[in-house]
């Protein structure tokens, strides 16, 4: 029979940023990236807004209220949805000025 072992995951150290409608330009320069807005044809006044960043998988865009994270390990930016980022990440405090 074949001999399993418990493995568990090692600890993931990443910063990153909640994007808000305040912080677009701040986090697009943190990200290497650009701010887009894009309004519905059908209703000008729905504007959509967030952040372009480039990522291992090609350029991704991120929108108010998704985090953008850099990974300590090998630098590499990710976006994560609000509510994945809070279930799997926990607060350490703010790191730099």
């Amino acid at each position: 029979m074949t001999q399993t072992k418990r493995y568990r995951k090692r600890p993931e150290f990443v910063e990153a940023v909640k994007l808000t409608k305040d912080n677009l330009a701040e986090a697009a320069m943190w990200a290497g990236g650009r701010v887009f807005e894009d309004a519905k044809a059908s209703d000008p006044d729905d504007v959509a807004m967030g952040v372009y960043i480039p990522t291992m998988e090609g350029v991704i865009a991120v929108r108010v209220g998704d985090y953008i994270f850099k990974r300590e390990t090998d630098g590499a930016l990710d976006v994560s949805s609000a509510r994945e980022f809070e279930r799997v990440y926990e607060g350490l405090g703010h790191r730099g000025p």
